[in-house]
């Protein structure tokens, strides 16, 4: 299958000859092709053989701005009289079709002491792809905007670099400090967009009032260990605790009971009175964001939100262990046993905490000299895509019909009944 980049992609010019051509030799080589290596070979065919457009400029002339060849360096950082500087020696970009516009920057950090070169790292990092529309836009012809973005991401990243909260060693440099600064991301929207104006103001689909979350809190309850155990065994095995609030349920089933070896995904259903139950959330077990059912991150923020506050308003939160922690447990029991004084394990968390999502790591934030690159208002794993429509599962036709009449039947109708019956439908989009 192509990249998201490489499926938005114009057909090559060409692209009929050099099929043709990859046909042949795919049935001339002595050794019969797999139908598979045939199928990538067509595939590639297809798609143009230079990088174009203004994607082409930000891997060229844009990164040279930056600073790429290594003659400049991108940053330095300065702790007493050890001095890391970091360069960018090449960037290599991925033209094969599944992984088109990947990109891999060789990376150095050469590390001074009191002037004196001691030490040089280099590294080879993944630092993500350019947006589909730069392939498709043409490059820029001033490079005014851009050079203004060069200039004020360099005075943020020795703002960031500096700052006490920030341990900026070499292997800062190498993840952390490229993923927090994002020095193409920012190129790549200012020519694309131009500076940042001001941030427009949020206005959410659906507000959670104290006087609705007070009531709601008074007329909730956590189901019980034997209405709990029914659902376990008849709608989900993972089900770790269940709220009921006006006939309403509302299953939460992290992946936290499989057997040893056991793949699954995180889950929410919802269950309407009288009705039956639906997913309206899920997980990404190979990256770890979680993604609703209607794919808006700002809506489920709320009704996770009021999830959290009903727990804390009654003190309903239910303590459970990470599958991998408790597989690492069983692995180790005599170290276990001779640890028991100890308080309880990094695995042990809650409900109420595995519904903050949180990110696996946390990197402290850039400034704030772009709302549209740097936006750490909500430092979560929630996507603002949806599972059914846009997520890594590849589900059939009915069931992604299914689901996507469960928004409204389901989640919405949740919404509405127990925290805003005012939902709003939405009208902004996934940001670049």
């Amino acid at each position: 299958m192509p990249s998201y980049i490489a499926n938005d992609l114009p057909l090559a010019p060409d692209w009929r000859a050099r099929a043709e051509a990859a046909l042949r030799s795919a049935l001339a080589a002595p050794d019969s092709s797999y139908p598979e290596d045939i199928a990538d070979a067509l595939l590639q065919a297809l798609i143009p053989a230079a990088v174009g457009g203004r994607a082409a400029w930000l891997l060229t002339r844009g990164l040279e701005l930056l600073g790429a060849g290594g003659n400049r360096p991108l940053a330095e950082a300065i702790a007493g009289d050890t001095r890391h500087t970091l360069h960018l020696m090449s960037v290599r970009h991925d033209d094969a079709a599944p992984q088109y516009g990947v990109q891999r920057w060789l990376l150095r950090v050469v590390t001074h002491e009191r002037g004196d070169v001691v030490d040089i790292h280099e590294r080879e990092v993944f630092v993500g792809s350019l947006a589909a529309e730069d392939y498709l836009a043409p490059a820029p012809t001033d490079e005014s905007t851009a050079r203004a973005a060069v200039e004020a991401w360099r005075a943020a990243a020795q703002e960031y670099l500096a700052r006490e909260d920030v341990e900026a060693d070499v292997e800062f440099l190498f993840s952390g400090f490229l993923e927090a600064s994002r020095p193409l991301g920012m190129l790549a929207t200012w020519v694309a967009e131009g500076p940042p104006g001001p941030r427009p103001a949020a206005s959410p689909r659906a507000t959670l009032s104290e006087d609705r979350l007070a009531a709601a809190a008074a007329r909730v309850r956590l189901l019980d260990e034997a209405e709990t155990d029914e659902l376990r065994a008849r709608v989900d095995d993972q089900l770790l605790a269940a709220l009921e609030l006006d006939g309403w349920t509302a299953l939460f089933c992290p992946c936290h009971r499989p057997a040893p070896g056991t793949f699954q995904e995180d889950r929410i259903s919802l269950r309407p009175p009288g009705g039956e139950n639906e997913v309206i959330l899920m997980s990404d077990p190979w990256n770890g964001h979680v993604m609703p059912i209607d794919g808006d991150a700002a809506l489920f923020r709320i009704v996770a939100r009021f999830w959290r506050e009903l727990l804390d308003r009654n003190g309903l939160d239910v303590v459970f262990t990470l599958p991998r922690d408790a597989d690492e447990d069983d692995e180790e029991d005599e170290d276990a046993e001779e640890d028991e004084d100890d308080e309880a394990s990094d695995g042990s968390t809650s409900l109420r905490a595995w519904l903050e999502f949180p990110l696996p790591y946390r990197i402290p934030p850039f400034p704030a000299i772009d709302w549209r690159v740097y936006d750490r208002s909500h430092d979560d794993f929630i996507a603002d895509f949806s599972f059914w429509a846009d997520g890594p599962f590849g589900m059939p036709p009915e069931l992604r019909a299914r689901y996507e009449a469960a928004i409204a039947t389901h989640y919405h109708a949740y919404v509405r009944a127990v925290i805003d019956p005012d939902l709003e439908p939405r009208t902004d989009a996934p940001t670049r």
